[in-house]
């Protein structure tokens, strides 16, 4: 299974379970209901960091530097799991076992998008990229690559421990990287 499928499977089990948390809040007890809501936040607000702060960041030509982003991307797979189990114990707290058939498919589809979840998360962690910082004929560049000492895949200028500035030209068939005065050194 490729990765973009995995990532359709995954959209199709979350918008068929979306209405799930919608109804736990709705008709759940108090103490679970605050508990399931507090997750929601939670999971909302590191979706909202990684993904809203890779766009803004894009647009002042940086990005997540690796360390950031695979912590980010692992709380939010945490979180994922927990606001599922919040849901569960929700809908377990209810007064009326009156559940409708929607609402317990709706709950149930929240299984294989966690269990597909982890396959990606699991899948995209095989590829893992190794980061290190390198002085290149007296710059100081942030340098990915795989990590099993691989081909090298992108050069940056640093900024700091979170984020990494604009992305150097790399020329892998010379295997050197235009700094940003303009000159063309080897990396090695």
């Amino acid at each position: 299974m490729t990765e973009t499928q995995c990532r359709f499977l995954i959209a199709v089990f979350l918008l068929l379970g979306a209405s799930a948390p919608i109804f736990a809040l709705a008709r759940g007890a108090e103490p679970a209901r605050k508990r399931l809501c507090w997750s929601l936040f939670l999971l909302g607000g590191m979706i909202l960091l990684r993904f809203g702060g890779n766009y803004v960041l894009s647009k002042l030509d940086m990005g997540w530097r690796l360390t950031p982003r695979y912590t980010m991307n692992f709380l939010i797979w945490v979180l994922f799991l927990v606001t599922i189990a919040r849901c569960v114990q929700t809908f377990v707290s209810l007064p009326d076992k009156n559940l409708s058939p929607v609402w317990v498919v709706s709950c149930l589809s929240l299984f294989p998008a966690a269990i597909l979840v982890t396959i990606l998360i699991i899948g995209l962690s095989q590829d893992r990229l190794y980061e290190s910082v390198a002085t290149i004929d007296g710059q100081t560049v942030v340098r990915e690559s795989k990590m099993n000492g691989g081909a090298v895949r992108r050069f940056y200028l640093p900024v700091n421990l979170l984020v990494h500035g604009q992305e150097l030209e790399y020329d892998w068939r010379t295997d050197t990287v235009t700094l940003p005065d303009g000159r063309a050194v080897s990396i090695y």
